[in-house]
């Protein structure tokens, strides 16, 4: 039984994947610049590249097809740091859709997240 609770809806859904994206759908070093605040970059060997972020999220997509149930909850600090709409507008469509909510550093899970001010 479902109750009310945003909390308990969460339950009632089903499974939840907590994604991060650095290091899990790109390499992990990727930084922003004071100069690009909105353009962040891998690194390499400390040094800017013009590698493709989300190289792996076409192969995480391809993965949860077989799995029409699992919903994504965000545990990536680009929420924290360039807003929750940003962040799950950088995923392609197919891993957009299952995006419930977000989970970062010093918060609850937010269902839905809270609106940014």
């Amino acid at each position: 039984m479902c109750f009310r609770s945003r909390r308990r809806r969460l339950f009632c859904m089903g499974p939840i994947l907590y994604l991060d994206y650095d290091g899990v759908l790109h390499p992990s070093d990727v930084r922003i610049t004071k100069a690009e605040p909105l353009r962040p970059r891998i690194y390499q060997n400390g040094r800017p590249t013009d590698r493709l972020l989300f190289e792996n999220a076409p192969l995480l997509a391809c993965i949860l097809e077989a799995f029409p149930e699992v919903r994504i909850s965000l545990a990536t600090s680009w929420v924290r740091i360039l807003g929750y709409e940003f962040a799950v507008q950088q995923l392609p469509p197919a891993l957009r859709a299952r995006v419930v909510g977000t989970i970062w550093q010093g918060s609850m899970l937010r269902f839905p997240p809270a609106a940014e001010t």
